[in-house]
């Protein structure tokens, strides 16, 4: 069983209605972008989610490099009232530019996950990673064994994985679900990007109730 997480877009006026509709869909990781509007106005929007959302739900926050570093340390010292209920899973590419000295600062400040995607390169030092998590696109990585590989050097230096789509069709999603399986970390992964093709060409892992059943 491969557990999903559902992106649910930017923090919008909607944002509340799309999570109460993803957990009666049965998903228990929700992943948002950020850094798109205000930062207080999104905090704001993120509190009242993560005030009515059920106790085993997590989120899930994409920067997609949005902040500078005073603007992570603000937006970190804001969520750290939710760090030890583990409401807020990770926070991906929050700083602007790639910056290693003031990832290790900032995550040694806080007990929330952060996550390098687009700023890690294959040649990159994994003993050295500032973070303490790696979100893997197959094919931006050379694909499945590749990334299987980094996957498990990864893990020797307690950096956990998460495995994410490139919105690749039902040819893609099915290996990439099995490197998941293979995996077996018992993350959340970035596999619910089916609905966003008009045509998947063969039919892609079924999700049910937010999980993948092989």
């Amino acid at each position: 069983t491969i557990k999903t997480n559902i992106m649910l877009g930017v923090l919008d006026d909607s944002s509340y209605k799309r999570t109460m509709k993803a957990e009666q869909d049965g998903f228990k990781c929700l992943k948002f972008k950020v850094g798109i509007n205000d930062i207080d106005k999104e905090l704001k929007r993120l509190d009242q989610i993560i005030h009515n959302i059920q106790s085993e739900t997590c989120i899930r926050l994409d920067a997609n490099r949005s902040w500078s570093i005073a603007q992570t340390e603000y937006v970190l010292e804001q969520l750290q009232k939710h760090a030890m209920d583990k409401s807020i899973d990770s926070i991906e590419e929050p700083l602007l530019q790639y910056d290693q000295k003031a990832y290790v600062h900032l995550q040694s400040h806080t007990n929330i996950p952060l996550a390098l995607d687009e700023s890690f390169i294959m040649n990159q030092s994994l003993k050295e990673l500032p973070v303490k998590r790696l979100v893997l696109k197959p094919m931006a990585h050379g694909g499945i064994l590749n990334t299987w590989l980094l996957a498990q050097q990864a893990k020797q230096y307690k950096i956990s994985t998460v495995i994410t789509s490139s919105i690749e069709t039902g040819y893609g999603l099915w290996p990439i679900t099995c490197l998941c399986a293979a995996l077996n970390n018992d993350q959340f992964h970035g596999l619910a990007t089916a609905d966003w093709l008009s045509d998947t060409l063969i039919q892609p892992p079924e999700i049910d109730r937010g999980c993948i059943h092989l």
